[in-house]
């Protein structure tokens, strides 16, 4: 078809569109208004939903969909803490992240707690099993010099009928007194951690001042990426981050109304319905 005909199809097609709309095109184009629409006998491309991804390019044979280069996104190694949640999001399986796995060693933990309160903030991993000191049947107070109320910086053990006693209000679980008791008479406060439920943020290991718990690359380390070959440039992995470590550069497709033919075809190809016939 020559020019001068498309033209006079397109003039024809913008007269029966004002007379439907009473001569008005706002309701039409208040979605997408920002430059990046088409005249009324073309297609608009929505700035809001469209993600740069390169589709509807593809898929419009007359060349009409302008695109500078795809979005991009890449994973800035300084930031990430391989958690993986950008992975699980990412449906094309375009994400590689060696994901840590984080360890609790209870001969290590004295039951402080700092772990549990980082932790209830994201999966809510780590969970008190006992959540306060106490002491046990191996006491013998009448027969050592309370070593323990000299270690508590606290002054929360006390001796009482010849035994001993931890206030627990002033107990801070530091883990002391467990050391300096010979008789083994005192049970530390003790956390558990289930790995199901692990966000793999790391915050858990930056708290523990006694290096109880440890987090592990598997043996296949590698530095986290993004293949854009099978990148769908959807944006979830970026939204899913809350560690800000994924970086985009984004590009969104424009029309050229001289070549487009209102065919619909881009309309059907773009997967995230960012595309509208007028």
């Amino acid at each position: 078809m020559d020019s001068s005909r498309r033209e006079l199809i397109r003039k024809g097609a913008s007269i029966v569109l004002l007379g439907a709309t009473g001569g008005s095109l706002s309701g039409l184009l208040n979605g997408c208004s920002n430059g990046a629409t088409s005249p009324v006998y073309g297609v608009e491309i929505c700035p809001n939903t469209c993600t740069g991804c390169g589709t509807c390019v593809t898929s419009c044979s007359t060349h009409a969909i302008l695109l500078p280069q795809p979005t991009t996104f890449a994973i800035n190694a300084e930031l990430c803490v391989d958690c993986g949640d950008c992975q699980s999001v990412c449906q094309p399986n375009a994400v590689s992240i060696a994901v840590k796995k984080f360890t609790l060693n209870s001969s290590r933990c004295v039951g402080c707690g700092d772990c549990v309160e980082v932790c209830r903030a994201e999966g809510g991993a780590i969970t008190w099993e006992k959540d306060h000191y106490s002491v046990n049947s191996n006491c013998r107070a009448g027969h050592c010099s309370q070593p323990c109320i000299t270690a508590c910086p606290e002054r929360a053990i006390w001796k009482e009928h010849g035994q001993m006693h931890i206030d627990r209000d002033r107990c801070t679980r530091c883990g002391q007194c467990v050391q300096a008791c010979p008789y083994r008479a005192i049970d530390a406060a003790s956390v558990l951690m289930d790995a199901s439920r692990c966000t793999r943020c790391g915050e858990c290991a930056e708290v523990c001042t006694y290096s109880a718990i440890t987090g592990e690359m598997p043996v296949t380390d590698f530095a986290p990426q993004i293949d854009l070959e099978a990148c769908n440039r959807c944006g979830a992995c970026e939204t899913s981050c809350l560690h800000a470590a994924i970086e985009s550069e984004k590009h969104l497709a424009t029309v050229d109304a001289e070549n487009c033919s209102a065919c619909g075809t881009c309309v059907d190809a773009c997967p995230f319905d960012a595309i509208r016939t007028l």
